[in-house]
């Protein structure tokens, strides 16, 4: 297992873990070493080796991206302090609060992003497929595409994060957003907030793509 920091600003802090098959012999150690008690009632409910590897990288990324935070504001706090629990929704809140908190996840892969505001992240790996994915857009998001050279894979992630900074993911609509592309960053409309656009800035990360969404 191998945490990187992806990128650092004043107003968020993104922490990512690489991992692979080799590390289910020691899940349960990692589980023991990093999770609250309620954290290792969920984990201890989970099943699937594919599935309790990622949901423990993913809030072990989250604990550490949060821990990083506070040590920054000059507050020392221990990972297996920090919970993650999730609302009815699915979207994931961290105790103590003070901070949002997104994650994501997709094989051998997992982020987190914490802010003092809403946040959204997603991860895909940069060579998936996008055959199936173009018919999920609109034909102005493909020309947006055409026009500025950019992947279709760049607006479902910029849908999914700005989502997940609502705290509703796609809402199981993909087409009840819509993507603009300025030829760096996505700006993302949605009747779930009429307010202004949300703006997704994609990141390269080697072999994965990385959506932040900050309202």
């Amino acid at each position: 297992m191998l945490t990187s920091v992806v990128d650092v600003a004043p107003e968020v802090w993104i922490s990512a873990i690489k991992f692979d098959e080799s590390l289910d012999s020691t899940l349960d150690e990692l589980a023991e070493e990093f999770l609250s008690d309620s954290e290792k009632s969920s984990f201890s409910a989970l099943h699937h080796p594919h599935r309790r590897r990622e949901w423990l990288c993913a809030r072990i990324a989250g604990k550490e991206a949060a821990q990083s935070w506070w040590a920054r504001e000059g507050t020392d706090i221990t990972t297996s302090s920090v919970t993650i629990s999730s609302l009815e929704s699915g979207a994931p809140v961290i105790t103590p609060a003070g901070l949002s908190i997104s994650l994501a996840h997709t094989t051998g892969f997992a982020v987190a992003a914490v802010a003092a505001g809403p946040v959204g992240i997603d991860v895909e790996r940069a060579d998936r497929p996008v055959r199936e994915l173009e018919r999920s857009l609109t034909s102005a998001e493909q020309q947006e595409c055409e026009r500025h050279g950019k992947s279709p894979l760049e607006v479902l992630m910029a849908k999914e994060s700005a989502g997940k900074s609502l705290g509703i993911g796609l809402a199981g609509n993909p087409r009840g957003f819509t993507a603009e592309c300025d030829g760096s960053d996505w700006w993302i409309r949605t009747e779930h907030h009429s307010v202004r656009p949300l703006r997704v800035r994609i990141h390269d990360h080697g072999i994965h793509l990385i959506a932040i969404c900050l309202q």
